[in-house]
């Protein structure tokens, strides 16, 4: 008897230390700001997963209830950190149960396609949970609230955290997963069963003004609650689902964003009625419009993007802005080819000549966007150099710097050559 209650009496001061050195920082209104609060999305025991309830019991009467969040938090005159707050309080209503062990993990996922993920993971007692001896069958079986600090993770990214328990019993072990995810500000549904979750950032939601923390927008996208990627940038700017594109029978969903700087994104998700084909992310200028549009009237979409760009310049002021087109080959999207679509380019470049003679003297970009043209409808360095020179001569052309009006350019093959190097750079999939 004796042995007994000095058991009792020693878990219970082992639970009344745990609580009182929990966490260093107090936290209160003055000293921290919730960003966002995580909640219970799904709970997996024994391996059988159940939509997310926090009144849910394992066999062994094991529930969880929690208060976890997102904040930023400051320590006296110290900069703001962000952290994870962890408060909950696991709970025990059977009788069964003597033991419990397991961990925490936070994990940050990387946006994009690809299932990368940042992790840490600490075991429950790092968090000063105290373990079980005998059993005990009181309602509030263990508590404890800890901060947890994530200056290095990027905080715009899905964050889970993940709760691991195993219970033991008398008879019989079991094991459960609690996961918790960042609440987002909305929730919708596309058509064909997709759906997605939307994250504010800092522009959009200007309750963050206040924080030394700057969050990008993020959305991530679900087939049939399947997870497909995610993209996070400064602005997302529209989403949706075409029918027949590429081609008909096909589907295609996008994501478009802004990155507040030179470059946005463009996700394109190609599916079919029973699988998804292709998952893609395409680089283009913040400021360029795109539209799907079957250039060749073969039947199949190209996407065309007129972008500012990486051709050549002679401009300081303004790089060129012209019209490149994205195939669908081989089940993906690729930059198109010189002289794939000859009269496409040939139309342009045409256009721009007549244009330029009206002159007698033209800004260089307009002979950039001229050569370009060229040179995409499958004319040949050699081609374009005499057709430029002949052009310049027969008109007595002066080409000036679109910047410094006062200074003029020499327009011959070696400029030719130069926009035709550059042009041969251009990837729309990793264009920066």
């Amino acid at each position: 008897m004796r042995d007994y209650i000095t058991s009792v009496l020693l878990v219970i001061m082992l639970l009344f230390s745990t609580l009182v050195t929990a966490a260093d920082v107090k936290l209160n209104d003055q000293n921290s700001i919730e960003v966002f609060r995580l909640e219970l999305t799904k709970c997996i025991i024994d391996g059988v997963p159940h939509n997310s309830d926090k009144t849910l019991k394992s066999d062994l009467g094991v529930s969880i209830d929690q208060n976890i969040k997102l904040i930023e938090y400051k320590v006296g005159d110290e900069k703001t950190r962000p952290a994870i707050y962890l408060d909950f309080q696991i709970l025990n209503s059977g009788s069964n149960l003597f033991a419990i062990s397991g961990g925490i993990q936070i994990t940050v996922l990387k946006s994009g396609i690809s299932p990368q993920f940042e992790t840490r993971s600490f075991s429950l007692n790092s968090l000063h949970l105290a373990p079980l001896v005998g059993v005990l069958t009181g309602e509030d079986l263990l508590g404890d609230n800890s901060l947890e600090t994530l200056t290095e993770f990027d905080l715009s990214r899905e964050i889970l955290v993940v709760v691991s328990l195993r219970l033991s019993g008398r008879e019989k072990n079991s094991d459960v997963t609690y996961i918790f995810e960042k609440e987002p500000h909305e929730r919708g549904t596309m058509k064909d069963r997709f759906s997605y979750k939307f994250y504010y950032g800092s522009f959009r939601n200007r309750e963050y003004d206040s924080l030394g923390l700057f969050l990008d927008d993020l959305v991530v996208v679900y087939r049939d609650e399947t997870r497909l990627f995610s993209l996070e940038d400064f602005y997302v700017e529209e989403m949706g689902i075409l029918e027949d594109t590429p081609h008909k029978g096909m589907s295609t969903l996008f994501v478009n964003s802004c990155g507040g700087r030179a470059i946005g994104k463009l996700f394109l998700l190609t599916y079919n009625a029973d699988e998804v084909i292709n998952s893609q992310c395409l680089f283009l200028d913040s400021y360029s419009s795109w539209e799907f549009r079957d250039v060749d009237k073969d039947g199949i979409a190209e996407l065309v993007i007129p972008h500012l760009g990486t051709a050549y310049s002679t401009c300081n002021a303004d790089n060129p802005f012209y019209e490149r087109l994205v195939v669908w080959r081989e089940n993906r999207w690729v930059t198109d080819s010189f002289g794939e679509f000859p009269e496409y380019y040939a139309e342009k470049y045409m256009n721009l000549e007549r244009e330029i003679a009206k002159y007698s003297a033209v800004d260089d970009r307009l002979v950039v966007y001229y050569v370009y043209y060229m040179l995409m409808s499958g004319l040949s360095a050699e081609e374009i150099a005499s057709i430029l020179e002949k052009l310049v001569t027969e008109n007595n052309l002066v080409v000036r710097d679109a910047y410094y009006e006062s200074r003029e350019w020499t327009i011959d093959s070696n400029f030719v050559q130069e926009v035709l190097e550059e042009a041969k750079k251009f990837s729309i999939e990793d264009w920066f």
